[in-house]
């Protein structure tokens, strides 16, 4: 069962990261908890986000813009491994609870954005701000790229870019994150197989959503992404108060 959950919200993150920019992460997030602790769930995610992120950003890398993504990337490396360090001193349960009124309140946030069509005026001190909070989301959660891509659509001048440069710092951090994960034994050898598996579903998720990206209403699928978000952190929270 636990295989088949993992290769199943691998290959439907791939689709929907492939389309959106993002995405991946939540959709496996929604689901991996019911499986793993709040320390492993994310190291699971973060390595197979991996595999998605990196073929992503290489397969666009004549779009990377070094100016654009450099200083959020490193930011964010610095908040998200900072993050990870606090897990283990954490209440587990506690932190599941938390996670699922993280997604609620993600959730109404990103469909709120998107209906009034918001953007985000990037200033040196929104740089820091978005960067460093994405961070220590990224680190308890594997979920930060919700918040980065609300920076890279303001930054960017076309889908490519924006694709571009967000995986790009997906890419970078996800090897940071993954490697403090393993330094902190949350990560262990035992869950390669899993890891290998979801790689290989996110990658077909990942080839299947670039074929109909052209096709498909990139808004309309944020939205159904977002509502889906904020209905599986209500289930998390009503099962840990149950």
């Amino acid at each position: 069962m636990i295989y088949l959950a993992v290769a199943l919200s691998a290959a439907l993150g791939g689709f929907v990261q492939s389309i959106t920019g993002f995405g991946a992460a939540v959709v496996m997030m929604t689901i991996l908890p019911h499986f793993f602790t709040m320390a492993v769930a994310p190291s699971v995610s973060t390595s197979i986000c991996l595999g998605l992120t990196a073929t992503l950003a290489w397969r666009l890398r004549r779009k990377i813009d070094l100016r654009i993504t450099l200083p959020p990337t490193l930011l964010y490396a610095v908040a998200s491994v900072t993050a990870i360090q606090f897990i283990g001193k954490m209440d587990l349960r506690v932190m599941t609870l938390a996670f699922g009124v993280f997604l609620m309140l993600l959730g109404s946030c990103l469909l709120l954005t998107e209906k009034k069509n918001v953007r985000v005026r990037i200033t040196p001190t929104v740089t820091v701000v978005c960067s460093l909070l994405a961070g220590v989301c990224g680190g308890l959660f594997s979920i930060g790229g919700p918040i980065m891509a609300v920076y890279y659509l303001a930054v960017t001048k076309d889908r490519e870019e924006y694709l571009a440069n967000a995986q790009a710092n997906f890419a970078v951090n996800n090897v940071t994150s993954i490697t403090t994960r393993i330094l902190n034994g949350y990560y262990t050898l035992d869950l390669l197989p899993l890891t290998l598996l979801g790689i290989a579903g996110v990658v077909c998720g990942q080839r299947f959503g670039l074929n109909l990206g052209s096709r498909l209403n990139a808004d309309q699928l944020r939205r159904v992404v977002y509502a889906y978000v904020i209905f599986s952190g209500a289930v998390t929270v009503v099962q840990q108060l149950l």
